[in-house]
């Protein structure tokens, strides 16, 4: 049985699937991080990439995070030059799993 409302959620009105249009990369605080163990980066992973439309217009930026080993502050500014700053977030997901024994 297919959920028909989550499968909305990823396609235009078109029935276009939306996704990242080039591949999701790190954000430099990650890679500095695990460069230089710079302090200022996620103790995890977090990607970023954006969604064009047909004609190259901006759609929205996504933002993936996993792993996280503690909370983080991720500041548009950490992102990559090409993120459009009058994006906004419209839909955040947290999933949290915990091993046995946590």
């Amino acid at each position: 049985m297919s959920d028909v409302d989550l499968i909305k959620r990823s396609c235009a009105a078109n029935g276009r699937l939306l996704h990242g249009s080039r591949p999701a990369a790190a954000i430099d605080k990650m890679i500095s991080r695990r460069a230089f163990n710079d302090t200022t980066g996620p103790n995890g992973e977090v990607y970023h990439t954006a969604t064009y439309g047909d004609q190259f217009e901006f759609l929205f930026d996504t933002i993936i995070a996993a792993d996280l080993k503690e909370s983080y502050s991720l500041l548009p500014s950490y992102l990559h030059e090409n993120m459009h700053r009058n994006s906004s977030v419209v839909y955040f997901e947290s999933l949290f799993t915990a091993s046995k024994g946590e």
